[in-house]
């Protein structure tokens, strides 16, 4: 949340006292911007595409690892979950020819989505990777998607945003 509201260019304060609880404030900017309620809940439709491909889904949090999980199996896709960097470098090394497509966090326990990146490139130079961050596209993932990362997705995504990620990325490769 704070990482969503910071990409806004909003903040966010936090009161807690023992015994009486705790109180978040998040603050965002107004918008000049005109638009219709109707366009904000029409998202494109992902009904009709489909992948034929083996994901790596690296997601360190368990409820976003099953969100995550059931979005990509709805798109077609078969997914391997692995919930850090270096169990999905250990899971690569074993199966990298069955792997079509990584999807990384960037930030993870053990081992972060750039360690992890940077490793499975020693392992085939050819992997097909994008990463997903719920923070913006900064300067370090920024550089990845220099070194080879085919696409950046923000967190929270839609499934529409995946998909095309995807498609994008296939497309590319």
């Amino acid at each position: 949340v704070y990482g969503t509201v910071k990409n806004h260019k909003g903040s966010v304060d936090l009161f807690s006292q023992p015994g009486k609880g705790t109180e978040v404030r998040i603050h965002l900017p107004a918008s000049d911007q005109e638009f219709s309620y109707d366009e904000v809940n029409q998202e494109r439709s992902t009904d009709s595409v489909t992948f034929d491909i083996c994901v790596l889904l690296v997601e360190d949090e368990p409820s976003l690892a099953e969100v995550e999980t059931a979005m990509l199996r709805s798109l077609g896709c078969t997914v391997i979950l692995c919930k850090n960097g270096k169990e999905a470098v250990d899971t690569f090394s074993k199966s990298w020819r069955d792997i079509d497509l990584v999807i990384l966090d960037m930030v993870m326990p053990v081992m972060n989505g750039k360690e992890a990146f940077y490793a499975m490139k020693k392992i085939n130079p050819e992997v097909l990777a994008i990463l997903v961050s719920g923070y913006s596209l900064n300067g370090e993932a920024q550089s990845l998607l220099a070194k080879g990362i085919k696409g950046f997705v923000h967190k929270p995504y839609q499934k529409s945003e995946m998909a095309d990620a995807i498609a994008e990325a296939i497309r590319t490769n």
